[in-house]
C-alpha cells in the first residue's frame, strides 16, 4: 500500500502506546490503577479511508459507515454525503428514531 504523496515524509505510521496513572482520579475503581492506551502518529496527509476506520476499531470507537462517503455525526445528528447515488447502510450506535431532513419521514 502507497501512503502519501511524492515527497520525502518521517515514519509514515508510527505507534505510540502509553500507560496513565488513574490513581486518584475521580469516578476510576481503586485497584485499576494503570489504564493502558495507544495510538498512531503519521506524517502522512491523508490516510486512506480503510485505513483510518480499521484504526479507530483498534479502541473500539463507532464506525457508522463502511464505504468512503464524508459523515459527520453529534448527538442530534448523522450527516452522509456521497458522490455515488446509491443505497447506503448506517449502523448506529444504538436503538433511535431516525427522521429525513428533507423529506421529514420517519
Amino acid at each position: 500500500m502507497l501512503l502519501g504523496g511524492p515527497l520525502p515524509y518521517g515514519p509514515v505510521l508510527l505507534p505510540i502506546v502509553w500507560s496513565w496513572d488513574w490513581a486518584g482520579v475521580e469516578g476510576v475503581r481503586p485497584g485499576r490503577g494503570q489504564a493502558p492506551g495507544a495510538g498512531v502518529f503519521s506524517t502522512v496527509v491523508n490516510l486512506p479511508a480503510k485505513l483510518s476506520r480499521n484504526l479507530a476499531r483498534y479502541p473500539r470507537a463507532h464506525v457508522y459507515c463502511e464505504t468512503n462517503d464524508v459523515l459527520l455525526a453529534d448527538y442530534s445528528m448523522v450527516v452522509l454525503q456521497s458522490l455515488k447515488s446509491e443505497e447506503k447502510r448506517l449502523a448506529l450506535p444504538g436503538e433511535f428514531r431516525v427522521r429525513d431532513l428533507i423529506s421529514g419521514a420517519e
